[in-house]
């Protein structure tokens, strides 16, 4: 017997190929959509807004500088600590300061990063996600040495979540 193909016979091999490149066309087109989506959330910054600090030295002296914003510490999603450290060079610290503590206050939360005139020390805020964003103020105190000039205060900050 000879079998004859016809146009019907392959209008039936195409439909079902045609319905699994459309539903996979339509996964695909999801995915897509939702790793852009991913990415435009997890490329939110942790800090913005930043306001220099520079730390005018004129003599040898013990002074605080009065509380001012420092910056905007913006969400996670999710419960996580925020680290705050002086990240000024070892040797410009050593050049200025005796020892210098910057105190950063986040709502009712405050932590203190501190040089002590041979090592720094990190601080952490835990923070939720109960707001889209908070302001972090700092304080600053230092006593100096008998060197003179400008300082432009560096911070670390960094993130980590709770579990």
């Amino acid at each position: 017997m000879i079998k004859v193909k016809t146009k019907r016979n392959k209008l039936l091999l195409g439909i079902p190929i045609w319905i699994w490149i459309s539903i996979g066309g339509i996964w695909t087109a999801m995915a897509v959509s939702y790793i852009i989506a991913s990415v435009m959330i997890d490329t939110t910054p942790l800090a913005s807004d930043f306001n220099d600090i520079t730390l005018h030295i004129t003599s040898s002296t013990t002074y605080t500088e009065n509380e001012t914003y420092f910056c905007k510490i913006n969400t996670l999603k999710k419960d996580y600590r925020v680290y705050f450290k002086i990240d000024n060079d070892i040797s410009e610290l050593l050049e200025y300061f005796e020892n210098l503590t910057v105190t950063i206050r986040i709502g009712g939360s405050q932590t203190v990063t501190e040089f002590d005139g041979t090592k720094v020390t990190q601080g952490y805020i835990e923070l939720t996600d109960d707001v889209s964003s908070y302001d972090a103020y700092i304080t600053v105190a230092y006593t100096t040495t008998d060197k003179t000039g400008d300082v432009e205060l560096k911070i670390a900050i960094w993130a980590e979540g709770i579990e």
